[in-house]
């Protein structure tokens, strides 16, 4: 039986031939009947028909260049036309119908929004930008466009705008999944987590599965994933033929799991021990229905703040002393003493719980310093002991080892000439020395770090007791292992120029297959 909705759309579509018919009878009678003419194209828009359209209304300009309805409807139709074209993946064609739109009428405000989609579907994304933002300022409530630049923002860190288009869509309408749950994402990532919550306690529950099929796959993996950012980067790590079911869990409901498409195994995916509380109550009761690599309650263990009585009895092992302390602690006159009993002292670092990649950590070597590193809008902090770990050539070095199965492969070498080591900043393509003190660590890690060394990296993989991991460290004098940080939220690539680090695309690829044989020995 037909819907009213599928009926409505024949009664239409009949509407739009019976018109198409009158009109054709009008220009019978008079060939020069313009409006005839315009209402003939509007008549093929209704049935999609949007070239004959378009040549209808290119026939009034040709005859009349200022008839200003049909540059409007021809505007019209070279936008529906160009959305057809680009429904069926013909994007260039659909570019050409979009500008030309704009160029009969520049303020159509989807036309900047279509075609600010396809831009940012074929990347070029500053251009994406300046489409969207023509549409908003036509149409301020052009939710496609808020989101479409939030999201362009939020790829590359620019935290500022993002939040801004996100904040005018949810305006708008505060229900919107995509938004909610990149603002979420967003504080989170600024250590604001009491806001981050409350828009991800606008996002349904349970949210869909994520599921990446792959015909034949090898492995079908689970991923208990996190909302935020907290989450083991392992797009890179699973094998191609592998069927990846991202599981928000933190948004799961008992039905959802009851209903959990078939899987071979479960890696757990969220990896920071900081953004993990709204998962874990779920989690571990999952955890002890199933097996999972990556155990929940070996991930907590790897806050900062545990690390060091985790690796405290660990021969050649040396992690600083840490604090966490909240906002309101922290605002109180008697932070340095309460640091103090904590053992720790000026020169430290600051640092906002839950961010990574050294995003807002300073180093503080006076009162004046400590308290301007606290101006931020996070909720909590690290406080960090801070030990000048400077190389005798005045270079700061940071290792990265990988555990796989807790067995250490090296990763990479990042040599600076700042404390905040950084390897994309670190010049490691402009300097061939750096790369070559790179080259030796990758190829033969036991001989360049020592024995002494490779075994307390070794013990440390040992007791993170993690099936992935990682190990941001450096060497102190007398050979002793500064850790800082150990989690399984550690990134391997192999983005880097083969030209530049051909030893990497030579060496890194062992961390892939170890963890592929890891998964292979876990398949039941």
């Amino acid at each position: 039986m037909d819907t009213p909705q599928k009926q409505a759309e024949e009664e239409q579509e009949i509407s739009f031939v019976e018109a198409e018919a009158l009109f054709r009878q009008a220009l019978q009678d008079n060939p020069g009947d313009l409006e005839a003419l315009d209402n003939l194209g509007l008549a093929l828009i209704g049935q999609k028909r949007f070239q004959e359209a378009v040549a209808c209304f290119g026939r009034i300009l040709g005859a009349q260049p200022g008839h200003g309805r049909a540059r409007f409807n021809l505007s019209l139709a070279l936008h529906a036309f160009g959305t057809e074209l680009l429904g069926k993946g013909l994007g260039d064609q659909a570019a050409v119908c979009f500008r030309q739109a704009l160029t009969f009428n520049p303020g159509l405000a989807q036309a900047h929004r279509c075609l600010g989609d396809l831009l940012r579907e074929q990347g070029r994304r500053r251009e994406a930008i300046v489409q969207y933002e023509k549409a908003v300022a036509l149409m301020p409530d052009c939710i496609e466009a808020l989101l479409g630049l939030g999201t362009l923002h939020a790829q590359v860190n620019e935290a500022g705008p993002a939040s801004k288009w996100f904040r005018w869509a949810l305006a708008l309408d505060p229900g919107l999944v995509e938004a909610n749950f990149n603002l979420a994402a967003m504080l989170e990532g600024e250590a604001r987590l009491a806001e981050a919550q409350i828009y991800r306690n606008r996002l349904p529950r349970p949210l869909p599965l994520s599921v990446a099929t792959v015909p034949g796959a090898h492995f079908r993996v689970l991923i208990p994933w996190a909302t935020g950012s907290g989450n083991v980067p392992i797009d890179n790590l699973l094998p191609a033929a592998t069927t990846r079911i991202k599981w928000f869990i933190e948004c799961a409901t008992d039905a959802q799991e009851a209903e959990l498409p078939p899987f071979d195994l479960v890696f757990n995916g969220i990896g920071n021990a900081d953004s993990a509380d709204g998962s874990m109550a779920r989690l571990a009761a999952f955890h002890a229905r199933h097996p999972m690599l990556n155990a929940p309650d070996k991930v907590m263990l790897t806050r900062r703040d545990l690390m060091p009585s985790l690796l405290a009895d660990l021969e050649g092992v040396v992690v600083p002393p840490v604090a966490r302390l909240g906002r309101e602690e922290v605002l109180d006159e008697l932070l340095l003493p309460m640091l103090a009993a904590r053992g720790l002292s000026l020169p430290l670092l600051v640092r906002p719980i839950g961010t990574q990649g050294g995003q807002g950590a300073r180093r503080v070597a006076d009162p004046a310093q400590l308290e301007a590193s606290l101006a931020s809008d996070a909720d909590a902090f690290y406080f960090i002991g801070f030990n000048d770990f400077r190389s005798e050539d005045g270079h700061y070095r940071k290792y990265r080892m990988i555990f796989v199965d807790r067995q250490p492969f090296p990763c990479h070498l990042a040599i600076a000439e700042d404390w905040l080591v950084h390897y994309q900043h670190a010049g490691m393509d402009s300097e061939p020395w750096k790369r070559e003190e790179e080259r030796a660590f990758l190829e033969d890690p036991r001989t360049v770090l020592g024995a002494q060394v490779y075994q307390a990296i070794e013990a440390i993989g040992r007791r993170l007791d993690l099936d992935y991991a990682g190990l941001d460290f450096t060497l102190l004098p007398g050979g002793r292992v500064l850790v800082f940080e150990a989690n399984a939220t550690m990134l391997v690539h192999l983005d880097d120029p083969i030209a530049l680090f051909p030893y990497k695309h030579a060496v890194v690829p062992a961390i892939f297959r170890a963890f592929e044989a890891m998964l292979e020995r876990h398949l039941p």
